[in-house]
């Protein structure tokens, strides 16, 4: 698919209202299967406008067009920002590798316009995979999405080094990566993938080869190494999702006791979610992080009683370091590690946005929401997620509300959304208390559970809407699987 720099939706109705003139101006003519005069209208079209029409067709089918006429021939490697997209699980291997080298090296061998180029191979290519990964970077691209083994790491991390103009690089699905030798002064954004890091210094020499980059995404990669270690001052975005650890000189082993390092000043947005809680997390001071989400607890195998505390610890430490947040994320599982880590959280004097899930802890927890609302004297937007209805084998199930009112519930507070509401009596004293207390607020949003009858859904909507409020702008919005439903 290829981007344009003008309204699509504009040059889509500008093709519409092109079409209505022409239907004005040709008389109508009726043809018959057997009658050769046929009017070719789209042929008519001003080449600009057949190109940013092809624009939005697959790969396969813009091709194809150059077989239509002579016109037809050489429109498609004109079009502009071409994006390419080759992938093989939809047609024969043989095929796939004809069409391809096609469309690499005869339709777009003289072409500039080719802005990105995303290439998935599940078959074997051999030699031909390496000339394409050369064709790519022929054409100078912008952006590479490679979902493929890459069997020669040093060839490839050579090659895509001549890539001059790329922005954007995504590797998926290669187990063994040494891209040691990667120079790439204008990336700005690496997505890595299925990819196994050798080694520290692999992750080192990958990272420093890419003197400008503002976005490292890593997922579900695995690190061969006992330190995971990011040292971009340029970062600006960090995904890190289920990346494990692994020790190559002892049949890949899992590595238990493995250390985070993220040293990136410049970082405003932070995503973290795993299954596994680091031994040790090394974070520098993070002054510009705007927005934060910590998805992770000790699982079951982080040893015993004792290390499982240390484990739960180091996620509240983690929490912390992302105390300049504006907006912050913490899952059901985070909450209950710092719970039980008995830490108490440091200051949030930025955040102004905070979205809490409560789905799978112990209700219990909710007095830890209120310790977190004292450390975010500013906020103004609150968000939680319920589900308390899996609960319902507990015997004593209390909400412990103490009488001392977070300021920000007291003079901030303008909205809060409450998701999966399932009409128990805990979740009624906890919107009864935030409608006693914020005095300010301006919209509660409660969205009840779909997977509720539709008689319970309606039921609580009406016990809902009856609720009282102490602040006199407040509108309470109920949704349901039904309709919407406001009071004020």
């Amino acid at each position: 698919m290829a981007s344009s720099s003008f309204n699509s939706a504009k040059c889509m109705k500008t093709v519409k209202n092109s079409h209505a003139r022409v239907r004005d101006k040709v008389p109508d003519v009726s043809v018959d299967e057997n009658s050769e005069n046929k009017v070719d209208r789209i042929s008519s079209l001003p080449d600009s406008m057949i190109c940013h029409i092809l624009s939005f067709l697959p790969t396969k089918d813009a091709a194809a067009t150059s077989m239509l006429s002579t016109k037809w021939k050489h429109i498609f490697p004109l079009t502009p920002n071409l994006k390419l997209e080759f992938d093989d699980s939809r047609m024969r291997k043989d095929l796939f590798a004809s069409f391809v080298d096609k469309v690499l090296h005869v339709d777009l061998r003289d072409t500039t316009h080719v802005h990105a180029i995303k290439l998935w191979c599940r078959g074997e290519y051999k030699d031909r995979l390496k000339s394409w990964i050369s064709a790519a970077v022929r054409l100078n691209v912008q952006s590479l999405d490679f979902n493929f083994l890459i069997q020669s790491p040093r060839w490839f991390a050579k090659e895509i080094s001549k890539c001059t103009r790329l922005t954007t690089l995504k590797l998926t699905n290669s187990p063994i990566c040494v891209l040691e030798s990667l120079s790439l002064p204008t990336l700005k954004l690496l997505n890595l993938e299925l990819v196994g890091l050798f080694n520290g210094t692999t992750i080192s020499n990958l990272l420093s080869g890419c003197p400008v980059l503002e976005e490292l995404i890593m997922v579900d990669c695995r690190v061969y190494a006992q330190t995971l270690s990011v040292c971009v001052p340029t970062l600006k975005r960090f995904t890190l999702q289920n990346c494990m650890h692994q020790d190559a000189d002892n049949g890949f082993e899992e590595i238990k006791d493995f250390e985070v390092v993220i040293d990136t000043p410049g970082l405003e947005e932070l995503y973290y979610y795993d299954y596994h809680v680091a031994a040790r997390y090394t974070v520098c001071e993070l002054m510009l992080l705007q927005k934060a989400r910590i998805d992770l607890k000790p699982d079951q195998d982080q040893g015993g009683e004792e290390d499982g505390i240390s484990y739960n610890v180091n996620v509240a430490e983690l929490v912390m370091t992302c105390l300049m947040a504006r907006c912050l994320s913490l899952s059901a599982r985070t909450l209950q590690a710092v719970y039980c880590s008995g830490r108490l959280l440091t200051l949030f004097p930025n955040l102004v946005h905070l979205d809490l899930d409560l789905g799978v802890v112990c209700p219990r927890i909710w007095n830890l929401v209120i310790h977190i609302l004292h450390c975010a004297p500013n906020l103004v937007i609150l968000g939680i997620e319920m589900g308390l209805r899996k609960y319902k084998e507990c015997k004593k199930c209390e909400l412990l509300l103490v009488d001392w009112v977070p300021d920000c519930v007291a003079l901030c507070l303008r909205k809060i959304s409450i998701l999966a509401f399932t009409g128990t009596i805990q979740e009624f004293l906890l919107l009864e208390y935030f409608l006693k207390h914020a005095k300010y607020l301006g919209q509660m949003v409660i969205n009840i559970d779909s997977e509720l009858k539709r008689e319970d859904q309606v039921s609580i909507e009406e016990s809902l809407l009856k609720l009282p409020h102490s602040s006199k702008i407040c509108q309470v919005v109920v949704k349901t699987s039904v309709g919407e439903n406001g009071a004020k």
